[in-house]
């Protein structure tokens, strides 16, 4: 449904074996690139995305990669990372307008309507080729579809909050909290289909250290309302704090496609990449926080995300062990020589995590609680190491290229790459209601 194109449409690297990759540097990008065409050939679209996860991790300004990975995941039904990938390309290719429109079917896919027809706008706005008639009326259609589900959402009264959902709110705000989290479960045997109950709820478990309680409440509350960014992040947090690292993982990349400059995601991102072992992908992340958090009140994980960095670099780089034997002369009358002194380097031992203050969001409520006089719940914490990793004296390594500015790269001698396949065209989904608060 997502890649709503039939099977003998053109496959978006049909034309790739006539790209030349020799605007990469590296061996290993050219390599992953090379074996991506080769599985686009055959329709193998996840196992083409692996590739090219490769490619851009090596080249991170390889434009025409990004772009491969973005159709690849696209068409693997991997939507998150689709979306992340656009947009990487977007910054790299600012006038090109196709990234636009694969955006708007994956945006449209995971429930975010309006960033979908933002998405669509920009496209029918930049693409005026005459070979992309075809897409620009497809993507009409679709910014039709969602405005008219967007104008009939707007028209819906809203519903006021039935009686037990209040109270629960009541008592959360005055810090009553058993009593709230009995209110908001009487709230949701009374309408099972409250994504609003459910989504409260699962923060308040959270702010409670309840995070196994927590994750099938928010599991519920994120099929209810797939757009409410606020009970992804705090489902991805209470995955991760409950030992799923896998499908934490999932959850910060969805929250992600919802807020992308949003720093917090990219650290708790990289605490599961970093458990699952897969230390490039949570070096990435663990980098890319620490380039977008800047807000004084955050330097304390901003230093913890580099200790983790050099941490993990130090390890993917351990300098070997070195003995250095002399022997002294031997002393006059002496019969045996001492022995030769050793001298070792190890390397910096891991960094054992602990509990800190990274607190998830609870939604505000839709009317303004009484005063409150109680002290609020406590927040829960993101996963901070207890202690920085011990410094090391092996020589330094040059980190992995971080990802690069929106500045242009160098002029390639590849074709630009051909726009995405045109799906047909299908009924957006419904509008969802105004996303929770940023945590």
């Amino acid at each position: 449904m997502l890649d709503r194109v039939s099977a003998t449409v053109v496959l978006t690297a049909v034309t790739l074996t006539s790209l030349a990759a020799n605007a990469q540097k590296s061996p290993t990008a050219t390599a992953a690139f090379a074996r991506a065409k080769e599985h686009l050939a055959e329709g193998r679209f996840r196992e083409a995305a692996t590739q090219m996860e490769t490619a851009v991790r090596y080249e991170p300004r390889f434009a025409l990669g990004w772009y491969v990975l973005a159709s690849s995941s696209r068409r693997a039904g991997q939507c998150d990372q689709a979306i992340f990938a656009y947009r990487r390309y977007m910054e790299l290719r600012p006038t090109e307008p196709d990234p636009y429109f694969g955006a708007g079917l994956c945006l449209s896919a995971v429930g975010d309507a309006q960033g979908a027809a933002t998405a669509f706008r920009r496209y029918v706005a930049m693409d005026t080729r005459p070979a992309s008639r075809e897409f620009v009326e497809i993507a009409r259609r679709d910014l039709a579809d969602l405005e008219r589900s967007a104008a009939a959402t707007a028209k819906t009264p809203p519903r006021a909050a039935p009686a037990p959902l209040v109270e629960a709110r009541q008592n959360r705000d005055h810090g009553r909290v058993e009593d709230a989290i009995t209110m908001y479960k009487a709230a949701i045997a009374a309408d099972g289909k409250s994504a609003e109950a459910h989504a409260e709820l699962g923060a308040l478990l959270v702010s409670s250290r309840r995070v196994a309680d927590a994750v099938d409440v928010l599991r519920t509350a994120v099929r209810l309302a797939p757009s409410a960014a606020t009970a992804w992040y705090n489902l991805a947090f209470s995955l991760r704090e409950s030992g799923q690292a896998e499908n934490a993982v999932q959850a910060y990349r969805r929250y992600i496609t919802f807020k992308p400059n949003d720093p917090d995601p990219h650290y708790g991102l990289g605490r599961a990449l970093a458990r699952l072992g897969r230390t490039d992908e949570a070096l990435a992340s663990f980098k890319l926080y620490t380039i977008l958090e800047t807000r004084p009140t955050e330097r304390q994980w901003v230093k913890k995300a580099r200790a983790e960095i050099a941490r993990m670099e130090s390890a993917q780089h351990p300098r070997a062990a070195t003995t250095i034997a002399t022997t002294p002369p031997k002393p006059v009358g002496s019969t045996t020589s001492p022995p030769p002194a050793t001298r070792a380097f190890p390397s910096p031992p891991p960094v054992k995590p602990a509990f800190s203050s990274r607190s998830p969001v609870i939604p505000a409520p839709s009317s303004p609680p009484p005063a409150s006089t109680a002290s609020p719940v406590p927040p829960p914490t993101k996963l901070a190491p207890s202690s920085p990793p011990r410094a090391s004296t092996a020589s330094p390594v040059p980190p992995p290229t971080k990802l690069a500015p929106a500045s242009p790269p160098p002029a390639s001698t590849a074709s630009p790459a051909p726009p995405p396949v045109k799906p047909s065209p299908s009924s957006a989904p419904p509008a969802q209601a105004s996303p929770p608060r940023k945590p």
